[in-house]
């Protein structure tokens, strides 16, 4: 279960612009791919890619209507 008090808003789940500067921060970071999956429930689509940063699990979620977000496991 996720901790709410560890989740990062980063911004509008369409907005490209963010999503390819999250991508630029993870690779010079040395951020490594872990999992990645996509769904489509109803109206949503859910992106979800799990990357290991340093010693840390960081899931990176885009959510129809709701976000892009982060958070750490």
């Amino acid at each position: 279960m996720r901790n709410q008090l560890e989740t990062i808003v980063l911004g509008d789940e369409y907005d490209d612009g963010l999503r390819n500067a999250m991508r630029v921060v993870l690779v010079n970071g040395g951020a490594v791919g872990i999992d990645a999956s996509w769904e489509v429930g109803g109206s949503q689509e859910i992106e979800k890619i799990q990357v290991r940063l340093g010693s840390d699990l960081i899931t990176i979620e885009s959510e129809t209507f709701i976000a892009l977000s982060a958070f750490r496991q």
